[in-house]
């Protein structure tokens, strides 16, 4: 028998025999990548079985006008066939085709008809079946090329009424792109889905966007057909995501009513591990029906070329019990920024070679395997000099990755016991702050560091793939090391305090404390006595250069705390300034210069008056951690400072408050020091600041109309009736407020000038203008609002008119000199008329008049003589007054003038 279905599908290669197919089953369209421009593609079609018929039917051997979507399209012939089950063959047509360059192309291929019996689509078999894939052909010298995802599972499965279903068709993208699942509708034709007059989608059905794992209970014993998107996407290297392509994968289910059980595949959960490491999992399906025989198979990428040492899979023989072993050495060549998916399958079958028939049942099970760059080894953080140097084992285990860049630090205040999660991947999410990036050596020195703080460092290895011009993409950090903490020895004072008692512009006071050098870092027998501390001020971070307070002691232990490491300063400005402290300490009568701490400033507070709010903002230059402020603001009625909120920022506002009142207010810090033999905590007050709230806010946008008598006109109107009428809506009505007072007018002669104030209207009752011209009612309006503070509003809709001319010409004058129409112009009154471009001519063609006058006036002379009666030809170009400017009419006035002496 199996040599006569080799024989059967060779023949089919070789056999020009086409027929009309019904019944195409499921399939889809898949390319590769092969150079430059050109792909190879494949178009998979899964068919009905027709082989055990009684008269086998061959099937066609090349599919016809394929559409690439570059406006090309071909034949495709079948490279391959494969019998998958009973009912069930695949067919494969592959082949290449090179497109122009860079763009989007649809390629599609389809065909009557489907597989008849199809319950959710009515009359399967007299409805078209169609493949469709997107190839996202982006700029390669950026983020490289793209080959399609591969599907490991075949599109045809059984199902069993009234038992769950479970499938993953095993999407695998070999560029190891982000994948995301999307239900679709069958297509119908190339970019068309099936009616869903004719279409009914399975109810209860859902697919998982990330794994692509269906479920579904079916309550009818049918064929179902559905369709799903896989769609690709690269990361760039600024974060964000890039399309790259698409396929369309369109299956069936076959959902039969037999007495067979369906196998269970046991629940394992996924996992995280290190390239590196050997990755083992046990599984097991078992079948309640005793006298199945299951076979138990997986698939997925760490099966394929793609990785370094493909992983295996080895079950016990074919039973109702069945174990697997999973095994795979991972290697530094197999990360990505995507999980690894391992797709098992479970089949039961009567008969022991795990063969699938219409009575088998499957199970499918997805299991997902984060594989991590591994964690730099070793980090040590210790003082060198006055700066903390940070290393780590050198070589990284995966330096030799393709995918290696370098690594990155990261930094936090404080060591707490770290807690170790094997699937945390890079430190973006954490709380620690990057500070330091494109480390290419196995150190980083830190010297943005201060006295009196405990650093807390881990390092994270950062990959990313290159386009072939070398431009990363698809960037992704590995797993962060353990923490190394570190921190400056205490041998110098370290300011405790920098807080304002008094607000005054010329006699506030700030409160300044420090500690003095720590016993168990400071070597007095090096350094000997008498020792000095020197505080210096400033009112800038770089101009610390005024000493206000020394003191002497003779013995270390003569320094008392806190009275003599502390110092009140007065008669300075805390109103406007930010003051800055340093404190310098000396050894041996100031001959040994030892060190000075760290700057340390007030918290310095600003208040900005806004509508109905003040905003308050402030900074602050210290050694320590300020992690909570509170605000503080003066009751109106006892004038004492109430604490209204708290925050970890340096922004706050106040809302709701009254215009033109004036309120106060203070921040607290507060703050701590992490380092050994200090755990100080600290806190400070700011200056107080005042502020206004004041209107700010504009009237509301008001709706424009106008309307003129021009528009109405059937006659000529005298100038009496040139006005254009305003009208708007009330502000105030409008947005339901009492704020707004008058209007301003804007106005502008034409559509292309800006509009300019032209007057105002008083009174904020009166939504109305009347604007009056003397030739033109052309124009282009706004109107704006002001309210009692001044703010005016945005515009209004611009409203633009334009005018109506009228020119019209007789066609007979006597210029006898009777004084009745002896000169040829138009009727009167015409209106909004610049001028004429008028010719007439003489029975000959010979000009005999011209004028670019509107009133025109010709009195029927020519060259000062009287012209004989007769018929004149004219030309009269107008050019009307309008909106736009002025506008010469394209068709001129044209006619005869009769001339009656």
């Amino acid at each position: 028998m199996k040599i006569f279905l080799t024989l059967i599908i060779l023949i089919s290669f070789l056999v020009p025999i086409k027929i009309f197919a019904t019944h195409n089953r499921a399939g889809e369209i898949s390319y590769k990548h092969i150079s430059n421009n050109t792909y190879e593609i494949s178009i998979i079609v899964y068919n009905k079985n027709r082989f055990t018929s009684p008269t086998p039917v061959f099937y066609r051997y090349a599919l016809e006008d394929v559409k690439w979507g570059d406006g090309d399209s071909a034949k495709v012939w079948k490279t391959d066939s494969l019998i998958i089950c009973d009912s069930i063959i695949r067919n494969t047509y592959t082949t290449r085709h090179t497109y122009p360059g860079p763009g989007k192309y649809t390629i599609c291929w389809g065909e009557k008809n489907r597989n008849g019996g199809i319950c959710n689509i009515k009359n399967s078999d007299q409805v078209a079946f169609y493949l469709q894939s997107e190839l996202e052909f982006p700029d390669p010298q950026f983020l490289g090329y793209n080959n399609s995802v591969q599907f490991l599972n075949s599109p045809v499965t059984f199902a069993h009424v009234g038992i769950p279903y479970r499938y993953n068709s095993n999407a695998f993208d070999i560029d190891g792109d982000s994948l995301a699942y999307e239900l679709a509708t069958p297509m119908l034709n190339c970019g068309v889905p099936i009616s869903n007059l004719i279409y009914t989608f399975p109810t209860g059905l859902t697919l998982n966007a990330k794994t692509g794992e269906i479920i579904w209970t079916s309550n009818l014993c049918c064929m179902v057909n559905i369709a799903f998107w896989v769609k690709e996407y690269r990361k760039l290297l600024n974060g964000k995501v890039k399309y790259v392509g698409k396929t369309l994968r369109d299956m069936q289910i076959i959902v039969t009513c037999n007495n067979n059980h369906q196998p269970i595949i046991n629940n394992i959960n996924e996992i995280c591990a290190y390239a590196g490491e050997t990755i083992t999992q046990k599984i097991i399906a078992t079948d309640i029906d005793t006298f199945q025989y299951l076979n138990l198979s997986a698939n997925g990428a760490p099966f394929t070329n793609v990785v370094a040492h493909p992983a295996t899979f080895v079950t016990t023989s074919p039973n109702h019990i069945i174990n697997g072993t999973f095994s795979w050495q991972t290697d530094c060549k197999d990360i990505r920024p995507q999980f690894y998916q391992i797709v098992f399958k479970a089949v039961d079958s009567t008969l022991g070679d795990g063969s699938c028939s219409n009575f088998s049942l499957n199970d499918y099970y997805t299991w997902r395997i984060f594989l991590l760059p591994p964690p730099p080894q070793n980090v040590v953080a210790t003082q060198v000099q006055q700066h903390i140097r940070v290393s780590w084992q050198s070589p990284y285990s995966c330096s030799v990755s393709p995918k290696f860049k370098y690594f990155s630090v990261w930094r936090k205040i404080g060591c707490e016991p770290e807690t170790i999660d094997s699937c945390e991947q890079g430190l973006g999410n954490s709380n620690y702050t990057l500070i330091a990036n494109k480390i290419f050596n196995y150190l980083y020195d830190d010297f943005n560091v201060v006295k009196g703080q405990t650093y807390s460092y881990k390092i994270a290895a950062e990959f990313n793939d290159l386009s072939p011009s070398g431009q990363p993409y698809n960037a992704f950090s590995g797993a962060p090391s353990r923490q190394a903490c570190a921190s400056l020895k205490l041998d110098v004072p370290v300011i405790l305090n920098v807080s304002v008692l008094q607000t005054n512009p010329a006699n506030g006071e700030i409160f300044i404390r420090w500690s003095k050098p720590s016993l168990f870092d400071f070597d007095t027998l090096a350094h000997q006595p008498p020792y000095t501390f020197e505080l210096y001020h400033g009112t800038t971070a770089n101009s610390i250069n005024t000493k206000i307070n020394t003191s002497t002691f003779n013995s270390f232990h003569q320094i008392n705390l806190p009275t003599d490491t502390s110092f009140l300063h007065q008669n300075i400005d805390t109103r406007n300034d930010k003051h800055f402290y340093e404190v310098r300490f000396f050894a041996n009568t100031k001959s040994d210069s030892i060190g000075s701490s760290d700057v340390a400033s007030s918290v310095y507070l600003q208040a900005f008056g806004a509508e109905k709010k003040i905003i308050l903002k402030w900074s602050e230059t210290v050694p320590w951690v300020n992690d909570t402020f509170i605000i503080f603001k003066e009751n109106k009625i006892t004038h004492l400072f109430d604490s209204i909120a708290f925050t970890s920022n340096h922004l706050f506002t106040n809302w709701n408050l009254m215009n033109d009142s004036l309120y106060c207010y203070y921040i607290k810090s507060k703050g701590f020091f992490s380092a050994p033999h200090l755990n100080y905590f600290t806190n400070n007050l700011s200056e107080i600041s005042c502020a206004i709230p004041h209107d700010t806010t504009a009237p509301c946008i008001t709706e424009l109309t106008i309307s003129n008598d021009c528009q109405n006109a059937t006659s000529p109107i005298v100038d009496a009736f040139i006005q254009n009428h305003l009208s708007w809506k009330n502000p105030n009505t409008l947005c339901g407020t009492d704020d707004g007072k008058k209007y301003y007018i804007y106005y502008s002669t034409t559509d292309s000038f800006p509009l300019q104030k032209i007057d105002s209207v008083s009174s904020i009752t009166n939504p109305t203008y009347l604007h009056s011209f003397n030739n033109s009612v052309a124009g282009c309006y706004a109107i704006t609002s002001i309210d009692s503070a001044g703010n005016e509003s945005k515009f209004s809709n611009i409203v633009c008119m334009d005018n109506c001319p009228v020119y019209v010409l007789p066609n007979v004058f006597s210029p006898n000199g009777d004084g009745k129409n002896d000169l040829f112009h138009p009727f009167l009154p015409y209106r909004f008329i610049d001028h004429v471009e008028m010719k007439i001519y003489n029975k000959w063609g010979s000009e005999v008049f011209n004028t670019q006058d509107a009133n025109i006036s010709w009195n029927g002379t020519f060259n000062g003589k009287e012209l004989e009666t007769a018929s004149y030809y004219y030309v009269c170009y107008v050019f009307e007054i309008r909106v736009s400017g002025i506008v010469k009419n394209k068709t001129p006035l044209t006619g005869f003038i009769e001339l009656i002496r």
